[in-house]
């Protein structure tokens, strides 16, 4: 099984590479990977409610074992939570990384390889989450299929 932060890291890398995102959130800074042994934010929820600014946060959410008769690995799922300050903000933002190209590739962040111990992103989905706070967030949620 892939470190789940290794994959969470090598989201992380990939987004940083696109050139219209990093213009959207101002650098690089604003996009990071969840520390779940973060003594401060202590659960991804609350890790999403501590986002300033314009940001973006990956985080693994869990992994499926392979099926019986399989010829693949785990299948983990992640999730990209958005933050930004209103309703256009926060689909320019997903459309940007959806839709995103790092310098010199060809292929938008949804058909890139992420990992090379993993095939393509799989079932991308976005999904409005309101929060506690009563601010709606959207978050991107897929899957990586390990080799």
């Amino acid at each position: 099984m892939i470190n789940p932060q290794d994959l969470q890291l090598a989201v992380v890398t990939k987004l940083r590479e696109i050139p219209a995102l990093l213009d959207l959130v101002g650098d690089e800074h604003a996009i990071q990977a969840y520390d779940d042994e973060s003594q401060i934010n202590g659960t991804l929820e609350n890790a999403e409610f501590s986002m300033l600014g314009t940001s973006v946060l990956v985080g693994w959410t869990g992994a499926e074992l392979p099926r019986e008769g399989e010829t693949r690995g785990w299948t983990h799922h992640l999730k990209i939570v958005l933050n930004a300050d209103g309703i256009l903000a926060y689909f320019t933002l997903a459309q940007t990384i959806l839709d995103g190209t790092a310098e010199g590739d060809c292929d938008s962040f949804l058909n890139s390889e992420i990992h090379p111990d993993c095939d393509g992103i799989q079932n991308a989905e976005l999904t409005p989450e309101p929060g506690d706070d009563r601010v709606g967030r959207l978050s991107l949620s897929f899957t990586l299929t390990e080799k």
